[in-house]
């Protein structure tokens, strides 16, 4: 979940900070190798994707983190209206990923339980290409997919009023606002930086990344 749930399940504090600080970015940069990012997930993938959390959620905590979510896309398309920017980059892998448990309907067979996912996917692929609004997408071609195993997923804030910038990495749990200071270090950010432009340097255009996103949706 990548910080999202504390150790009892409920939203951790780490989180809440990330998402006060993603709200007020006048820049948000995301790369994420092997999934769709929360700002881009529609609401079934988006719960499928809740679903993989290793605790026992009840469905109130998951329709809680499918609306947190959708708040925070709701943040950014707001800011964009007094020029925020939000990019999205993914990895070829995310287009293909098929999120959730193989079983996440017990009241359905395997074969019924495959289908829906494949048809959520499809839904996401088709989400991703018409349904961003102003948020930019594009993909890491599979030939690049070095560098994704490499970095893993993060994400790095800019024009945050009073700090500056700071980077969240995927997979940091601990439920503490402070590990945002180690993240808006001066070496923290030159990192990240230069990781996010090993990125960009390898990443398809938004035309070519859209065509790509359909070649998957379409199957």
């Amino acid at each position: 979940m990548g910080g999202y749930m504390g150790n009892t399940g409920e939203v951790s504090g780490v989180y809440a900070h990330f998402r006060q600080l993603e709200k007020a970015a006048e820049e948000v940069a995301s790369f994420t190798p092997g999934i769709v990012p929360g700002l881009a997930q529609t609401p079934e993938y988006s719960r499928l994707a809740t679903l993989e959390s290793p605790l026992p959620l009840t469905e109130e905590q998951i329709q809680e983190a499918i609306r947190l979510r959708r708040e925070r896309t709701a943040h950014r398309a707001e800011k964009a209206k007094s020029g925020g920017v939000t990019q999205l980059y993914l990895g070829e892998a995310a287009l293909r990923h098929q999120v959730g448990p193989s079983n996440f309907d017990p009241a359905q067979s395997p074969e019924e339980n495959r289908r829906e996912k494949a048809r959520i996917l499809a839904a996401q692929m088709k989400h991703l290409r018409t349904g961003l609004g102003t948020m930019e997408l594009r993909i890491l071609p599979d030939e690049a997919s070095a560098i994704a195993r490499e970095l893993g997923g993060f994400t790095i804030l800019r024009g945050i009023p009073e700090i500056g910038s700071a980077v969240h990495r995927a997979g940091f749990t601990p439920d503490d606002s402070t590990l945002f200071t180690a993240l808006s270090h001066p070496d923290s950010i030159q990192v990240a930086e230069a990781f996010m432009d090993e990125v960009t340097a390898n990443l398809l255009s938004e035309e070519d990344s859209k065509a790509m996103v359909h070649d998957y949706e379409i199957g």
